[in-house]
């Protein structure tokens, strides 16, 4: 994609410690970013580069020849005959400027086959001139300051200013009757945010004998800050004359629609918190935690503003007692670990603001008064009406875990072992429910779910020298099994999605994992025609006393779960989650004399992925291999999939289970191989260490998955996971390096 997919950055850090007295020092940690992007889309059914280049038929060439080559659509535009374009014709623009040309004056080819909404992948790619820039400037300042003994005072200040904006421009053209553009548009952006936090709190350590015991309290402030201020406008008329960056000028005064927006925000949270650890002979160590929150009035109300979040611990080092020391010998057993925990967090960011009370929207509705001036009909006038319901009794979502857990070192360190259970339990699930139609609102927020999460993570290392071989093998694995495990009564389930062309969404119900795939089964797919029978078993007869065909060779035939003989919206069910139930991780070290070797990768399984890359509307677009290899016909009756002819316009069943798929893989995401040179040849040159390198990342990947990248195959919505939209894949890399220490 060259030049429209790129990213420029320019950074530079500034970092300083003073020690004024031995009581008291100060630091600061500064950072500035510069940074400019260009990017393709993608993650996104219709309109993406991306899902273009999928669905673009493979017998549609990147350019077409001459203009004998064009469509009729094409023929006309560029012959001034599309009265679509009239107006812009009144104004000066030829019809030869709206077909869409490369550098090299070649005319970029659409299908002649199927009229679609992207035209063309390098249509998209030459129409693509949004810019994003901006500057970013972070840091923290602190203080330490030691009044006494064993107590330390710090302060300590952090912010982020950041600046962007984003400006986007775009001509008329056309490609088809459906990816086309009648008129100029431009738009434009700009963000400022101040962010900071300030931090002040105690820490007193003091050791008595066997007896250690510590203490922090403090408190914290943040305050967020943001503007952002936008335009745009549209129009048929510009200043063709003048250089790119001015043409525009003329929307100021002209008629062309325009549009100016403003959306300033602030807000602040409040937090006192405070720790207290006691551990005896590093064989007992209890802790216990308590916070705090509160933020300012946009997110609760002044009666449920605070929440007070305590968690406590424990550990008991077994290895340290006396009874295992004259037992077993620390070749044998090194540590050995027991831990408990309890804490409970909170969380309010899902909210929208002030949706603990009613805001008015102005001039949102039509409302009808008395008689008009001519003594007839009503008169209608703009109003204004609330925005929202109200719900004064929000209060904060909280959750509460428990975590056991071993740590274990055997075999002189060589062996180590880490086993956790976890159980978490979310309470009062911040959702949204549809109020009764009188109420006259859409939405309302209520705390109205519970969530249960529960699992093991298990951590496994061996390492080991022999001779002038080391090496390490680490290995990690975690299970997780997620319920929502309560809901308001008043919702059956909560839905998500319905994309434009499969219908697939995701649902939150009780007794399923959150935000599971919501479709249709389907039950197998039919050998031979079928028909529809009476209930004495007797065939169905129409009207003209034919037997009505129910399913053809090759059809699905898909669950009907209430058995009323109609599959609708009624016959839903789960058919695959987006969370993983495990997610594990490999990493091998190598080391022989000056040689290094380095494999890491991570896998998930037990997740499944819907790809909505098959475009119901659009059947002759290109698509997976997966859905020709696998479609049933006279000679293939054992395949997975329906005829395809049966099943081009079926949204039921591109929303079904036989669209989904196991989204299990491996991928080694970095192999590296390195070589450090001989110190002695080195200092001749004064260079104290270097080492050159070769990695591989993110080469390799074991997967059944047929899309284009199992790990990149969701959204970034947590209503989506598991939905592919025509995610961008992970990059493969080779890097060469070289690290010099001089």
């Amino acid at each position: 994609v060259g030049d429209k997919d790129v990213y420029k950055r320019i950074s530079a850090q500034i970092n300083a410690d003073y020690k004024i007295k031995n009581w008291l020092s100060i630091g600061t940690n500064n950072s500035i970013e510069r940074w400019e992007t260009k990017s393709v889309s993608h993650m996104s059914e219709t309109s993406s580069v991306l899902m273009a280049a999928i669905q673009n038929d493979p017998l549609t060439p990147i350019y077409f020849k001459d203009k004998s080559e064009f469509t009729q659509g094409m023929t006309d535009t560029y012959n001034n005959l599309n009265a679509e374009f009239a107006d812009l014709k009144a104004n000066g623009l030829d019809g030869s400027e709206l077909i869409m040309k490369a550098e090299d004056g070649r005319y970029y080819a659409v299908s002649k086959y199927v009229d679609n909404d992207h035209g063309s992948p390098f249509i998209q790619l030459a129409r693509n001139r949004q810019t994003q820039s901006g500057v970013s400037v972070r840091g923290t300042a602190f203080l330490d300051f030691n009044p006494i003994k064993d107590l330390i005072f710090t302060s300590r200040l952090g912010y982020r200013i950041s600046f962007s904006n984003n400006h986007n421009y775009s001509d008329p053209f056309y490609a088809n009757p459906m990816s086309k553009a009648i008129e100029y548009s431009l738009s434009a952006s700009a963000n400022t945010g101040l962010y900071y936090q300030w931090e002040n709190f105690f820490n007193y350590n003091k050791t008595i004998g066997r007896n250690t015991v510590s203490a922090m309290a403090g408190m914290s402030f943040i305050e967020n800050r943001s503007d952002n201020v936008n335009g745009s406008a549209t129009g048929n008329s510009i200043l063709p004359d003048y250089a790119e960056n001015f043409r525009f000028l003329s929307f100021v005064t002209t008629s062309a629609n325009k549009s100016f927006g403003n959306a300033p925000g602030i807000s602040t949270s409040l937090a006192y918190f405070g720790r207290l650890v006691y551990s005896y002979d590093n064989r007992y160590n209890v802790q216990a935690n308590f916070r705090a929150d509160a933020f300012d009035s946009s997110k609760l109300s002044a009666q449920n503003r605070w929440g007070y979040f305590p968690s406590f611990s424990a550990a008991w080092t077994i290895s340290n007692e006396s009874f295992i020391k004259d037992n077993i010998s620390r070749e044998a057993l090194s540590s050995l670990k027991l831990r408990a925990s309890w804490g409970r967090n909170g969380n309010v960011n899902v909210l929208n603001n002030y949706a603990y009370s009613t805001s008015i929207s102005k001039g949102s509705n039509w409302y009808e008064y008395g008689i008009d001036h001519n003594g007839a009909d009503y008169e209608l006038v703009y109003g204004s009406k609330p925005s929202g319901l109200a719900n004064p009794s929000l209060k904060w979502e909280t959750s509460d875990q428990i975590d056991i857990g071993l740590d274990a070192r055997f075999l002189g360190d060589r062996l180590s072992v880490s086993v956790d259970w976890y159980k978490k339990l979310t309470k009062d699930l911040l959702v949204s429910i549809n109020p009764v139609p009188e109420i006259g609102v859409a939405s309302t927020t209520v705390n109205g779910g519970d969530i249960l999460n529960k699992g093991f993570e298990v951590e496994l290392g061996w390492r080991d020298r022999v001779g002038d071989l080391g090496y390490s093998v680490n290995t990690n694995f975690s299970t997780l099994k997620n319920e929502v495990t309560y809901l308001d009564p008043t919702i059956s389930r909560i839905l998500s999605g319905g994309y434009y062309v499969s219908q697939i969404r995701t649902a939150f119900g009780v007794g399923n994992p959150i935000w599971y795939m919501y479709g249709y089964k389907m039950d197998r797919i039919a050998q031979e025609t079928e028909y529809k029978k009476n209930a004495d078993g007797s065939f169905a007869l129409d009207g003209g006393g034919n037997k009505i065909v129910l399913y053809n060779a090759g059809d699905p035939v898909l669950h009907d779960f209430n058995g009323d003989g109609i599959i609708s919206e009624e016959d839903r069910t789960n058919i695959g989650q987006g969370m993983p139930k495990l997610t594990y991780g490999l990493t091998v070290s190598l080391d022989y004399k000056d040689f290094d070797f380095t494999l890491f990768g991570t896998g998930v399984a037990g997740n499944s992925i819907f790809p909505v890359l098959f475009r119901t509307d659009r059947p002759y677009n290109n698509t997976l291999d997966y859905y020709r290899a696998n479609s049933w016909t006279p000679e293939n009756t054992g395949a997975k999939l329906p005829n395809a002819a049966a099943v081009k316009n079926s949204p039921q069943f591109w929303a079904s289970d036989a669209n989904v798929f196991k989204g299990n893989f491996f991928k080694f995401k970095q192999i590296q191989l390195g070589y450090t040179l001989p110190k002695a040849m080195l200092r001749k040159v004064s260079i104290s260490n270097m080492r050159v390198y070769v990695s591989f990342d993110d080469f390799i990947t074991i997967t059944k998955y047929p899309g284009l990248d199992p790990e990149t195959a969701t959204t970034t919505s947590a209503q989506q996971l598991g939905i592919d939209l025509g995610t961008y894949p992970t990059s493969k890399k080779a890097v060469f390096g070289v690290n010099v220490t001089f």
